[in-house]
């Protein structure tokens, strides 16, 4: 049976920290200026509240609909890395196969050709001895 080698550790775990790190450093980024936002807003009048806030549930809203979009491409990625898995499977299955008939057939093969040796060596030495009798050298 075949399979695939995975990635090694090493590389995943690389690529997997320096995207925690990015990650973690844009949401303290975030935090810090959400944390400068509400100290300024805390100054404000009711109405500029307000807008602050519902300026906060937009910004989330955007958050929420960016991330459902990654989520639908991940899907869409992940759907296509299968389908090309299962190509690949059909297709390694259907060359087993076919290298099975071939081994059968090449067994037979072989002895065929010891049959057709057999019966022309066969036949030649019956005709030249008929041959041999019939001038009565033999």
């Amino acid at each position: 049976s075949i399979a695939a080698q995975p990635r090694s550790p090493s590389r995943v775990s690389v690529t997997v920290d320096q995207e925690h790190t990015q990650i973690y450093n844009k949401k303290k980024e975030q935090d810090e200026k959400s944390n400068s936002d509400k100290k300024e807003a805390s100054n404000d009048t009711p109405e500029q509240k307000k807008s602050s806030a519902d300026e906060a549930q937009r910004r989330a809203e955007r958050h929420i609909t960016r991330m459902e979009g990654e989520l639908v491409q991940l899907n869409k990625k992940m759907a296509n890395i299968l389908s090309q898995a299962d190509y690949s499977k059909e297709q390694e299955a259907e060359f087993h196969e076919q290298s099975l008939a071939m081994s059968r057939a090449s067994q037979y093969w072989p002895m065929l050709h010891l049959i057709v040796l057999l019966i022309t060596g066969f036949t030649q030495a019956s005709h030249i001895v008929r041959f041999f009798k019939s001038r009565h050298i033999m």
